[in-house]
């Protein structure tokens, strides 16, 4: 027999607590593109962080385990 809860929804926005962080980087971006990037941001309700984090993952695929280390 299968459960058939839902799953639990996760809160949008920032996290309460801090991640760890590895690395810093600095973007530049051109006053198109950081419109555009705003806007969206704006429109889905979530930071430019997330959506700049979104499309590295996209390009470079998502960890999917643990052990995930990029090269």
């Amino acid at each position: 027999m299968t459960s058939t809860t839902a799953p639990a929804k996760r809160g949008r926005g920032r996290p309460k607590s801090k991640r760890a962080v590895e690395a810093r980087h600095t973007v530049y971006l051109d006053a198109a593109r950081h419109s555009a990037l705003t806007r969206l941001a704006e429109d889905r309700g979530r930071s430019a962080h997330s959506l700049i984090l979104e499309g590295i993952d996209h390009v470079i695929g998502k960890p999917q385990n643990p052990g995930w280390q990029g090269r």
